[in-house]
């Protein structure tokens, strides 16, 4: 079995998470991020729809975990922010940067809330979709 596969089976946060409309006020019609296990960290692809403008937008944000960064780019891989990852826990982290949040998973690791202070705050509670 290779590294990654073992990374992506003890890492709570690898998996499909799905906003859960009746939570939080996120200003999102849809949102669905899908975190996999990379060699050197995590990569979040996030697949989402603003409120009132009808459509998808991917973005992408690639972290090593271990040196603390990350990097968010769009769809078509241009980089359009980066920052500081501070690891807060297994379970919990926040960004730092361009982009600032944090984000955190209950006790039974079913979903994942994240607290988005800039650049526009918003609350996004997603809930882990099964494999």
């Amino acid at each position: 079995m290779n590294l990654v596969l073992l990374l992506a089976l003890a890492d709570p946060f690898v998996g499909t998470w799905k906003l859960r409309p009746d939570k939080g006020k996120s200003g999102f019609e849809s949102y669905v991020v899908t975190v996999t296990a990379t060699a050197s960290g995590h990569k979040w692809s996030y697949d989402f729809v603003v409120k009132g403008m009808g459509q998808h937008m991917k973005a992408v944000i690639l972290t090593d975990r271990k040196a603390g960064t990350f990097k968010y780019l769009d769809e078509g891989g241009k980089l359009v922010a980066e920052g500081k990852l501070v690891m807060k826990s297994p379970t919990e982290w926040e960004t730092e940067g361009t982009l600032k949040s944090r984000t955190s998973l209950s006790a039974d690791g079913k979903t994942m809330t994240v607290v988005n202070t800039a650049p526009q705050p918003n609350t996004l509670v997603l809930d882990k979709q099964q494999q």
